[in-house]
């Protein structure tokens, strides 16, 4: 193609007879050249009626095209008039552009350039050896708009590797308006895609009207920071610095929340200054034997959270102040963890700190048993909320230990599972006194089981009947005489055998590999100590799992009071994705009075050592009634609705209550994504308008 362009100038007669050595310059510069009317004059190859000269990475087309070679140097092009630039996967557009081939740089007047889906507007864009973009009085934006939504302005930047920018004097402009300036800018543009501007507007409410904006000021290196503000036009101002962190491999990220607020608690009308400071940072080793993790959450008031309660302000911290460290070497798992207390409002039992060793399982294979053990080593301090002065704080030195051994064997389809163990306990002093304090327990389980199975077509089913015999020693200590930090402080004596049957239904479908369908248990608990009632069998327990179709999921839990006549508790829960733009969710609650609530159900340990009416008088009553529905509805590819909806009564001493909450999403402009709330809360309502700029990732 070149020696076409060549043969072209030689023999065309408006060529003005270029002379053969600048030809030849032109081929050694490996450029071509598709001129109309192509003229010479004065050591310049040009045209006025258009054309086009490409070299090495780059095109130029335009009107007026001026080639010249200077002293002892390379190519240089001017050019003007309808101006196309291709810069590798840049495009450009502008006034007037000149580039010298030599030096592989180059200069536009007035010029726009396009990476989808930015686009930069500037005064004067400098093409830079090593393949990067200075901009001079710049625009940055996403659409190609004269007038955009949004944009960022700068008075210089740099686009490294076609991703990362570098600002001087960055305005955020949201249409005529600025917004706020930073001195200097350094981000990442993949990572600025990711909802890089929001906004939101909420009113109604105790709050009243709030507005807000975070903007994603600085990207690099896995980093991002981002700023917030808020107004509260009752109250004040808040402000807050954001990070997000991830390293490249993948082993170190942290998070962070710094939230300062001018504002006063409902609570507390006097109160001038608010704050909320949150962060969550990890990190394992290359090895992936080692991990660590430390959490704070350190809130000005008890209401801070729930006044200032957003999606994107609020990490998952549980309000805990944490550290671990855990090490998983060959023969032992080994972790340290210790929380303390930093916020005077909440209960917190501190450990400072406890250690944790886990040994293997030791497997006797002449015998068939295995043996595992756990021991926690720590100090403890039990620190009680400030709100609560009756209560008395406590602390200790404790030892805790659980050897265990176990056995499985089969005698045809019955399968028998053996467990001994035990559990000690060591105090470094009494709650009343006294240098020491030790609690011992015995524990013995026996569990026999038998698998019937039988296929039907596509079907298997299988029927499992089985019955579990559990019992645990009298203590050698009292609970009354020795401290009660957790749940593996209540021991008692307790004896009593489960027995049930399990249905199991499974079926196959294109793959060889079934599928479970349906897991249904049917089982009660016979007791053989107090348990809340007179009936050694309190309560007849169902629990029922079914997935009739890969969309729809079905869930009951449930239990009968023999001792009462009445139902004990009813969770009752649908799933349902009906297809990509459709999914329901819906779910019914009920407990009785003495349906206790426990962090464990199974742990009937509070049920034997207490009786009926200290619970009943405790918060561990909670009888209740609850509805929530959830659903998403896709209307069109640019409009869903999510809907949320909790009712709640039957609540004891306490209102009935309804709350729910409406979302509208869609795009304005397919780069402003907006969703349009309506929140109804138990003793607060409000509307709210969440802006979000944001963009598809270009493919890297």
């Amino acid at each position: 193609m070149r020696f076409f362009y060549l043969l072209l100038l030689l023999f065309t007669p408006l060529c003005g007879g270029v002379p053969l050595d600048l030809l030849q310059k032109v081929l050694d510069q490996g450029l071509t050249i598709d001129l109309k009317e192509v003229k010479y004059e004065k050591g310049v190859i040009f045209t006025e009626e258009g054309g086009v000269i490409t070299g090495p990475g780059l095109r130029i087309q335009g009107r007026n095209l001026y080639l010249s070679f200077e002293e002892e140097q390379g190519a240089v092009v001017i050019a003007n008039g309808d101006l196309l630039v291709e810069y590798g996967c840049y495009t450009f557009v502008g006034e007037e552009f000149m580039y010298d081939f030599e030096k592989k740089w180059g200069l536009l007047k007035c010029g726009t350039a396009g990476l989808e889906p930015w686009f930069f507007k500037s005064s004067l864009i400098e093409l830079l050896p090593n393949g990067d973009i200075g901009f001079k009085n710049s625009l940055i934006t996403t659409t190609e708009e004269d007038n955009p939504a949004w944009s960022l302005i700068a008075d210089e930047a740099v686009l490294e590797n076609r991703r990362y920018i570098k600002a001087f004097g960055l305005r955020l402009q949201v249409g005529k308006i600025p917004l706020f300036w930073l001195p200097w800018f350094k981000g990442d543009l993949h990572s600025l895609l990711d909802h890089p501007i929001k906004y939101r507007i909420r009113w109604g409410g105790e709050q009243g009207l709030r507005i807000g904006m975070i903007f994603n000021f600085f990207s690099w290196g896995g980093l991002d920071l981002s700023f917030r503000f808020d107004w509260r036009f009752k109250r004040g101002p808040g402000v807050s610095i954001e990070s997000d962190f991830v390293s490249n491999d993948g082993r170190t990220y942290a998070n962070t929340i710094n939230y300062v607020a001018l504002d006063n608690s409902i609570e507390n009308l006097k109160q001038q200054l608010r704050f909320r400071y949150q962060g969550i940072f990890g990190h394992t080793t290359a090895d992936g034997r080692t991990h660590f993790r430390l959490t704070y959450d350190k809130l000005s008031d008890n209401q801070m959270s729930v006044d200032y309660f957003e999606r994107d302000l609020e990490l998952k911290t549980g309000k805990r102040t944490e550290a671990s460290i855990v090490h998983i070497s060959p023969s032992l798992l080994t972790s340290l963890y210790t929380r303390v207390k930093i916020n005077n409002f909440q209960t917190v039992k501190q450990e400072l700190p406890s250690l944790n060793l886990t040994p293997y399982p030791t497997i006797f294979e002449r015998w068939g048993w295995i043996m595992e053990s756990r021991t926690d080593i720590g100090f403890l301090d039990y620190r009680y909320a400030k709100e609560v002065p009756s209560l008395h704080s406590y602390r200790a030195g404790r030892f805790f230990f659980e050897p265990k051994i176990y056995n499985t064997s089969s005698f045809g389809p019955l399968v028998v599972t053996s467990t001994l163990g035990g559990i000690g306990i060591a105090y470094s002093h009494r709650p009343k006194g006294g240098d020491f304090a030790w609690v011992g327990v015995g524990q013995g389980e026996i569990e026999g089981k038998v698998r019937l199975k039988r296929n039907c077509g596509i079907f298997s089913h299988t029927i499992e009947p089985y019955l579990k015999v559990v019992g645990y020693t009298p203590p050698t200590l009292s609970p009354n005489h020795h401290f009660i930090f957790d749940i593996e402080d209540g021991w008692s004596s307790l004896q009593y055998t489960r027995f049930g049957m399990r249905n199991l239904l499974f079926a196959f479908g294109d793959s060889s590999q079934p599928v479970r369908s349906l897991t249904a248990d049917l089982y009660s608990n016979l007791f053989l100590g107090k348990t809340g009632g007179s009936d050694p069998i309190p309560k007849i327990h169902f629990d029922l799992l079914f997935d009739p179709t890969p969309s729809i999921r079905q869930v009951v839990e449930s239990a009968w009071d023999l001792n009462h006549q009445q139902l004990d508790h009813l969770n009752v829960r649908l799933d349902w994705t009906l297809n990509e733009n459709i999914a329901l969710g819906t779910e019914y609650r009920t407990r009785s009075r003495y349906s206790w609530r426990k962090l464990d159900p199974n742990n009937y340990f509070l049920d034997s050592y207490r009786n009926v009416q200290s619970l009943l008088h405790s918060t561990v009553s909670d009888q209740r009634d609850t509805f929530l529905w959830r659903s998403f509805f896709r209307f069109h590819p640019n409009l869903a609705l999510q809907l949320e909806l909790r009712r709640g009564w039957h609540r004891k001493k306490e209102a009935n209550y309804t709350e729910y909450e409406i979302d509208l999403l869609t795009t304005i402009r397919s780069i402003w994504e907006l969703r349009i709330s309506y929140q109804k809360k138990e003793d607060d309502h409000r509307v709210a308008l969440y802006f979000n700029l944001h963009q598809d990732r270009p493919c890297r």
